[in-house]
């Protein structure tokens, strides 16, 4: 049923941005200001629904991973101005180094594009694959038990160590806890409610084959011991 201190938390965040808006206003810098509202992972999905994404926070299932990604950049942005192109937070420091004329850092590894072409409404093809690798183990599944615990037992897990690949329309999540993985196709099935990885092997295999090259190209850590 509805949670009135969740309710409240989120009454909160919208009063405190407003005061942030109003204040940017008062100082006259509107106009030389980017504001970016967005969040670290998908919404809570025992206090709300995120549906027709399936599950919520914690997971890699679109209801986990999918965020609020709004931006206000006066005279640049075209008001109500959507785009429906995939972008990631591992592009923002591409894109404000971009618009700040400044080089990327040469000491360290920069996974991003900057979609600043797509801000300013400018033609914009990125074809790329995108990639979420989580080696971890996270438990407390709350409204919706995700996935099922190693053992067998009552205990539920919102993520196991995977990693993940979005290609065009397709997306494919590994399990390295259960050594196997799940296809779907995001543009007809939004919900990821049809596990295409049987019926659609030629396409798993390719993805599969791209996400471990990434995997040890980038040398991600993953949980190899029993305890």
């Amino acid at each position: 049923g509805p949670d009135p201190v969740y309710a409240a938390e989120v009454e909160q965040i919208d009063m405190s941005v407003g005061r942030i808006m109003a204040h940017i206003k008062e100082l006259k810098i509107e106009d030389n200001t980017i504001v970016i509202f967005t969040s670290d992972n998908g919404g809570s999905s025992s206090h709300t629904s995120n549906l027709p994404l399936k599950a919520g926070k914690g997971t890699f299932y679109e209801g986990g991973i999918r965020t609020p990604f709004c931006i206000k950049w006066n005279n640049v942005i075209k008001p109500e101005q959507v785009s429906d192109i995939p972008v990631s937070g591992i592009d923002l420091m591409p894109t404000f180094a971009e618009i700040a004329s400044i080089s990327l850092p040469q000491n360290q590894a920069v996974d991003g594009t900057s979609i600043l072409p797509l801000l300013t409404d400018k033609p914009f093809d990125l074809t790329r694959s995108l990639f979420f690798h989580f080696p971890l183990y996270l438990g407390g599944g709350g409204a919706s038990k995700v996935l099922p615990a190693y053992d067998g037992q009552e205990n539920y897990w919102r993520a196991v160590p995977l990693s993940v690949i979005i290609k065009g329309d397709w997306k494919l999540i590994y399990y390295y806890e259960y050594d196997s993985f799940e296809l779907f196709n995001l543009k007809e099935d939004i919900s990821e409610s049809t596990d295409l990885s049987s019926e659609r092997k030629d396409i798993a295999d390719k993805l599969l084959q791209e996400l471990f090259s990434w995997t040890k190209e980038v040398n991600a850590p993953v949980p190899n011991i029993e305890i």
